[in-house]
């Protein structure tokens, strides 16, 4: 899980609807676009909005309380470089015994079968199992693609759309832009919560260079990180 839980955005052009409705156009940063499809996934799925500068609304700041914090920008670094997608961290994590392939498949088995919202021409039934995404980097002839990169699916989801063969099952764009990033995030997600867990935090928002370097001496053995 994310720690953001909201983004900074723009208010742009607005129009009235037939219903009395306001359809407003909002521009988000282009630094937080990955949150923004973390965290608003559905079109139709209730937001709530408030202004980051109370005045400006015309709001009285006396009576009116609006959380804000600093941001961090290591934090923030991190998520651009994917810096929790990098598969020579879930290596580390493996090794140094933090995160293994084993506890990502158990934990991928037990979510709901992620076929319902990239197949829903097909109907979910049997036991959600981990379907390995396949590439041309981590599998080959006989090699099957490490637990990583495992999406949970039901029993029909797996052998008629991700095996199938036929109309309506997944296609070459089905697997490597819909099913290898869902994996990879699945991935970075829970590396994310062990890094936290490791280093003590409880957002990533607390983290520091001190802590970072702490935490990749740990597992690396040496500093890898590139950030200042």
């Amino acid at each position: 899980m994310s720690d953001v839980v909201a983004i900074s955005a723009s208010r742009g052009a607005y129009r009235e609807t037939a219903d009395g409705s306001l359809e407003v156009k909002i521009i988000i940063d282009p630094r937080f676009k990955d949150d923004f499809h973390r965290i608003f996934r559905e079109k139709d799925m209730r937001v709530a909005l408030a202004p980051l500068i109370p005045k400006a609304a015309g709001l009285d700041i006396h009576t009116t309380e609006i959380a804000t914090k600093t941001p961090n920008r290591l934090a923030q670094a991190m998520h651009l470089d994917g810096y929790f997608r990098n598969p020579k961290l879930w290596t580390g994590m493996e090794i140094a015994e933090v995160y293994k392939q084993d506890d990502h498949k158990k934990y991928v088995e037990t979510l709901p079968c992620c076929g319902t919202k990239f197949a829903k021409h097909i109907n979910c039934d049997g036991d959600v199992v981990g379907h390995h995404v396949k590439t041309s980097a981590n599998s080959g002839v006989g090699i099957k693609p490490p637990h990583w990169y495992l999406v949970p699916l039901c029993h029909n989801h797996h052998m008629t759309w991700a095996h199938g063969s036929h109309a309506g099952s997944a296609t070459h764009e089905d697997r490597h832009e819909v099913l290898l990033p869902h994996a990879v995030a699945l991935t970075a997600n829970q590396m994310k919560v062990y890094v936290k867990k490791l280093i003590g935090i409880s957002s990533l928002s607390e983290i520091t260079i001190e802590l970072l370097n702490t935490f990749e001496e740990e597992i690396f053995g040496e500093v890898v990180h590139k950030y200042e």
